[in-house]
């Protein structure tokens, strides 16, 4: 007749399991830390990602964007700044500058698919007016806002297919409704 385990060799077994609980919560907890970073260096939301160029943001909500065909030369290309955010719809946010750099001048966002734009992508402005606007086979809301900085932009949003677009500027009125205007979806 043979005995059963060893009362050592079971507490041991316990004892190992209980250090492998361990270590794994403390891995799990190390490992949210280091995923929080990027977005804490960013000053982001941990689900906006930057993306480094067009193709990027395009590639990581798997559809090609809407944007202008006419860009005045007042502002700079590429777009400063891409954020993404990989959602249920997923949307993009592009930021452009002045020629030659300087402060945010345009604001792009856009859904891909039916449904708002992220607060984390375009915080929400209070209207000083709104009126309606032509859009390519639509209308759409231009209103005035005040932005993030203080000062007055113009803002425009409509639906082009399943997708919601905003365009923030603080160009002319005739620029804003000109790009807004010649958006589709580029080749």
């Amino acid at each position: 007749m043979t005995a059963g385990p060893r009362p050592t060799l079971v507490r041991e077994l316990l004892r190992a399991a209980a250090w492998l609980v361990v270590v794994g919560a403390v891995m799990l907890g190390v490992l949210a830390a280091l995923d929080a970073v990027p977005a804490w260096i960013n000053g982001e939301s941990r689900d906006v990602r930057l993306a480094s160029s067009l193709e990027d943001a395009e590639r990581r909500v798997r559809a090609r964007l809407v944007l202008p065909a006419y860009f005045p030369d007042t502002l700079g290309w590429p777009p400063e700044r891409i954020r993404v955010l990989a959602g249920q719809p997923p949307a993009v946010a592009l930021q452009v500058t002045a020629r030659g750099g300087g402060e945010t001048r345009l604001v792009l966002a856009q859904t891909i698919g039916v449904g708002e734009i992220p607060e984390r992508l375009l915080p929400p402005a209070g209207a000083l007016d709104e009126a309606s606007v032509a859009i390519a086979g639509g209308q759409g809301r231009l209103r005035r806002i005040v932005g993030p900085d203080g000062q007055i932009w113009r803002e425009v949003a409509w639906t082009q297919g399943d997708r919601t677009l905003v365009a923030r500027s603080k160009g002319s009125l005739e620029e804003l409704l000109r790009m807004v205007r010649s958006a589709r979806v580029q080749p």
